[in-house]
């Protein structure tokens, strides 16, 4: 403060000019960047909404460690909702917490916010009318539109609740789309797309897949999948792009697919220590519920290899093979791999570029975009690696494999 009165006191000009570039700063800030990132799902309309229709009552359960406090999302819902009220004797419950075993309804997708059916028999009835979550999913896929290089397909829920990926901290509880690309019976790319919101039964979303692909024949399946573990509905096209654009599409008969190949980047909820697809010295990839089904785990990494372990549950892995760039582990005695760390060796390029310590805040991760877009550029431009960031190897995929 005493700093900005005596600029604006001795030097006009450049108090005036410092002024500006603050209020510009603040206006990107908060129209294009990071607020509207972190504030604009809370100005959409509840989900929980049409579930709580007719409803004058609801339990609540308050914040972890907190006897008072609610989460926002309950707030929210009772100024949306003027005729609830709050009750711990409702058949309804808003939890910020997963209550395991619990008749689970849906969530909120802006925040932390679960609706169960509290009452047993109320829970009954939504199972029999099949509107608890993970129960009995079902729906279809359907192509709406070919754009360029994009496909807009129409995704309709014919069963249990679809819970998009931001509205569900547990991969086995929300629903999203999977992209498998062929090229010549070879599986070319695989991606993963969000659905926009929550969908439940007789609900409908349109979804856009951009391919950016070479020209070439390929065959595209779209699914909506429980990741790592069902595959919902599928369809297929096959698909002639030319001169970067789709020529000619045709459905076909969908393969069946199964999930033996984890790629990080997909997950990114559920991974932490992964900046660029280097692991930032442990990487852990959370809450996945994926079925084993074969013995060996092999991880692949794009060039870069040295020491490194891997830990499945808990439980670190003996890696029974290393050729190039994979490493194979053996999975013996692991059914279902919920939780996978990798511990490797890092380097630090500004470091070995000789950059003195106080610099440090030069990183590629920097939460600066002119911070973050300095040390990407000069490296690109110049070749000069002044990031402070820790690098390790860098991961491509994970894949489960039955022979070594």
């Amino acid at each position: 403060g005493g700093m900005m009165y005596g600029i604006r006191r001795y030097r006009p000009g450049p108090a005036a000019v410092f002024l500006c570039c603050l209020f510009l700063a603040v206006v990107c800030f908060t129209k294009y960047d990071y607020f509207i990132k972190g504030a604009a799902p809370r100005y959409q309309p509840s989900q929980l909404q049409e579930l709580l229709e007719g409803e004058e009552k609801i339990a609540a359960r308050p914040l972890m460690g907190n006897t008072m406090g609610y989460s926002w999302g309950v707030y929210h819902l009772l100024t949306e909702n003027p005729e609830l009220s709050l009750s711990d004797e409702a058949e309804l419950l808003l939890s910020p917490q997963r209550i395991e075993g619990g008749a689970l309804l849906g969530s909120e997708s802006y925040d932390t916010l679960y609706l169960y059916a509290a009452d047993p028999a109320r829970a009954e009835e939504y199972r029999q009318k099949q509107m608890v979550v993970g129960q009995a999913l079902s729906g279809t896929v359907a192509l709406q539109e070919v754009t360029g290089q994009s496909l807009t397909v129409s995704l309709t829920n014919t069963g249990s609740p679809w819970l998009c990926y931001s509205g569900t901290e547990n991969l086995a509880d929300c629903v999203r789309v999977a992209v498998w690309i062929d090229q010549e019976g070879e599986e070319t790319k695989e991606l993963r797309l969000d659905l926009p919101k929550h969908l439940y039964r007789g609900q409908q979303a349109t979804l856009e897949i951009p391919l950016e692909l070479e020209d070439g024949d390929y065959r595209i399946q779209v699914s909506p999948v429980v990741d790592l573990s069902q595959i919902i509905a599928s369809a297929a096209f096959d698909v002639k792009i030319r001169d970067g654009a789709i020529l000619e599409y045709e459905e076909t008969e969908p393969e069946p697919k199964t999930f033996t190949k984890l790629v990080p980047e997909n997950y990114l909820r559920q991974t932490t220590g992964l900046y660029r697809g280097y692991s930032t010295g442990k990487t852990v990839l959370d809450k996945l519920h994926w079925s084993a089904g074969q013995p060996y785990l092999v991880l692949y990494t794009k060039g870069q290899t040295g020491q490194m372990t891997l830990s499945v549950n808990g439980r670190q892995l003996p890696c029974v093979k290393r050729g190039g760039n994979a490493f194979t582990f053996s999975l013996e005695g692991i059914s279902v791999i919920d939780r996978i760390e990798i511990d490797c060796e890092t380097r630090i390029p500004a470091k070995t570029a000789g950059l003195p310590g106080w610099l440090s805040w030069l990183r590629a991760d920097s939460p600066c975009k002119p911070v973050s877009f300095f040390v990407r550029g000069i490296d690109k431009l110049f070749g000069l690696g002044w990031d402070f960031c820790s690098y390790g190897i860098r991961i491509d995929r994970m894949v489960l494999e039955e022979e070594l």
